[in-house]
C-alpha cells in the first residue's frame, strides 16, 4: 500500500480543488475516482471536504465564489514557511499576499514561481497531507506546464534543491535527491492564453472506461489517451473546468511522482 506518514521539505504533500460548484464536484469525482467525501471543520468561510480512499485522506475540495475558482492546487511541504516566502521574491517569483494559518493543521501560502505558475506551500502543524498515494483513486504525479523552463528550473533548484533531467525534447523529470517529484513540460502546443500551471494526476484501473465515464459525468477529454513509460494517461476537465490528469499505471507500477519515504 502507498501509505505515507510524513513528507520531507521540497516534496509535494497535498492537492485540493477550488470550485464554484462544490456539490457537482463532489458527485463528479466520487463517481470517477470512487472517493468517499466528508465535510470537515474549517476556520474559513464555506465548507472544506476531504476525499478518502480506504478511510485515508487523499485530496481536498473547497468552494470558491463566482468567477474566482482556480481549479486544482498542488502543495509543497516546507519546514519554515516564512523563510521560504522570504526567498521566493529574491528568486524571481511572487510570494503572494502572505500566510494563512489553519489552527491545528498547518500554515499555507500560494506563490507564483519564476515561470508564472501558481503553487502552494504547506508547513504541517498536525496535518501532514495525503495519507494514501499511488493507488487506485489516489494522487500519483504532478506536472508543471511552463513557457519558461529555464526560469522555472533555476527557481525550484535554488528554492528546494530540485534536479531536472531532460528525458524528451519538451519534457523533464524532477527529483529531490533520490525522491522523484514529478515532471515539467513546455507549453509550445498549448492554446494561447493558457496560464502556466501545476496539474495533479490520479490513478484509475482502466483508462478506456474512465474516458467513457468522463463524458457521461459532464467532463471532457482535452488530451486523448497517450502512452508514457509509466503507463497510459489522458488529461480531462471536470464540469466546472478543473483540469487534472488520469493515469492507468503500466506493468512497472507507480509512476513514483509521490515517492514513499523509508521509515
Amino acid at each position: 500500500m502507498g501509505e505515507i506518514s510524513r513528507y520531507p521539505e521540497g516534496t509535494f504533500c497535498w492537492v485540493d480543488l477550488g470550485t464554484e460548484d462544490l456539490d457537482g464536484a463532489r458527485a463528479f469525482y466520487r463517481s470517477l475516482l470512487g472517493w468517499a467525501i466528508e465535510e470537515v471543520e474549517s476556520p474559513d468561510p464555506g465548507p472544506y471536504l476531504i476525499a478518502r480512499v480506504d478511510g485515508k485522506d487523499v485530496a481536498g475540495l473547497h468552494a470558491h465564489g463566482e468567477g474566482t475558482a482556480h481549479g486544482w492546487d498542488s502543495y509543497i511541504a516546507v519546514d519554515d514557511l516564512d523563510a521560504i516566502l522570504n526567498r521566493v521574491g529574491e528568486l524571481g517569483g511572487d510570494p503572494g499576499e502572505g500566510r494563512h494559518d489553519i489552527p491545528g493543521s498547518g500554515r499555507t501560502a500560494a506563490i507564483t514561481d519564476a515561470g508564472g505558475a501558481r503553487v502552494c506551500l504547506w508547513q504541517a502543524e498536525g496535518f501532514q497531507g495525503a495519507r494514501l498515494v499511488n493507488e487506485t483513486g489516489t494522487w500519483t504525479w504532478n506536472d508543471l506546464s511552463t513557457r519558461d523552463p529555464v526560469a522555472a528550473e533555476a527557481f525550484y533548484t535554488e528554492l528546494f534543491g530540485w534536479s531536472f533531467d531532460q528525458v524528451a525534447p519538451v519534457y523533464w523529470s524532477i527529483s529531490r535527491g533520490e525522491l522523484l517529484i514529478g515532471g515539467m513540460r513546455t507549453m509550445d502546443e498549448d492554446p494561447p492564453g493558457t496560464p502556466p500551471n501545476w496539474m495533479p494526476y490520479f490513478v484509475v484501473t482502466d483508462l478506456n472506461a474512465a474516458e467513457r465515464q468522463l463524458g457521461k459525468l459532464g467532463g471532457s477529454v482535452i488530451v486523448p489517451p497517450r502512452e508514457v513509460p509509466g503507463g497510459r494517461f489522458l488529461v480531462a476537465t471536470d464540469p466546472e473546468g478543473g483540469i487534472c490528469g488520469v493515469l492507468e499505471m503500466g506493468p512497472g507500477g507507480p509512476a513514483r511522482g509521490v515517492d514513499l519515504v523509508p521509515g
